[in-house]
């Protein structure tokens, strides 16, 4: 993390998002990215879990409310891997106030292991969002999957039982720029479909661009991450 810190907040400073959603970040690479990051403030645990941190910028947005929730099963304990998952999971959401509008924002991260705990995790991250947001409110849902537009715990996001009508930004944007495949750790001839894991799921949102970004210094020994950034361009 030393060799990599500065190229991560540099790779988010050519970008300059609105809105960040983080995964996996570990207590002292968040307090590294703060100070790397100065005009954002963060939605965040103060503990020392694995966690999606959300940083956004203080200068277009107010938080009105915001909170983390543990994908597993209701009587699990907290911190708790769920069902066939290997690690524990945490989903971080805010709601985000520009003057007189509101947007919802979640960092999610899907377990790499259990299917099942994908699947169920994506089904408890939409029933959160209808419990949590107001139903005209746009909804930003971005993070790492770890499941490819195929698979069963992708459908369970955008499928036709959802009721907030949750669409993949890709799909969706008048614009779409990079390559497909965000996840860099695997081989070169594994399908692609199988390394196309970062997603950004949205509604009541038009999406003017949609793109997978390579960063400058993605040869370098020392990346700085194994998944490429995904960012949209949202209006609403």
């Amino acid at each position: 993390w030393e060799r990599r810190r500065d190229s991560v907040a540099e790779t988010v400073k050519r970008q300059g998002p609105d809105v960040v959603a983080f995964q996996e970040v570990w207590m002292s690479q968040y307090d590294d990215l703060d100070e790397r990051l100065p005009g954002y403030s963060w939605v965040a645990r103060d503990d020392g879990v694995r966690h999606t941190p959300i940083a956004y910028r203080t200068d277009r947005f107010d938080v009105v409310e915001s909170g983390t929730f543990w994908l597993s099963e209701d009587d699990a304990e907290p911190g708790e891997a769920g069902w066939d998952g290997a690690h524990q999971r945490l989903v971080t959401h805010a709601t985000l106030r520009e003057r007189d509008k509101e947007v919802a924002v979640f960092s999610v991260h899907l377990d790499h292991v259990g299917e099942r705990a994908r699947e169920e995790g994506a089904r408890m991250v939409r029933e959160k969002i209808m419990d949590l947001v107001d139903t005209n409110t746009p909804v930003a849902v971005a993070g790492d999957f770890n499941c490819g537009p195929g698979s069963d715990a992708y459908g369970k996001m955008v499928g036709e039982s959802n009721p907030r009508g949750l669409v993949d930004a890709r799909k969706a944007a008048s614009e779409v720029e990079g390559p497909a495949v965000t996840f860099t750790g695997l081989h070169e001839d594994d399908d692609e479909e199988e390394q196309n894991l970062d997603h950004i799921f949205v509604a009541e949102f038009d999406v003017a661009r949609q793109a997978t970004i390579v960063p400058k210094d993605e040869s370098a020994d020392f990346r700085p991450s194994d998944h490429r950034p995904v960012v949209a361009d949202l209006l609403y």
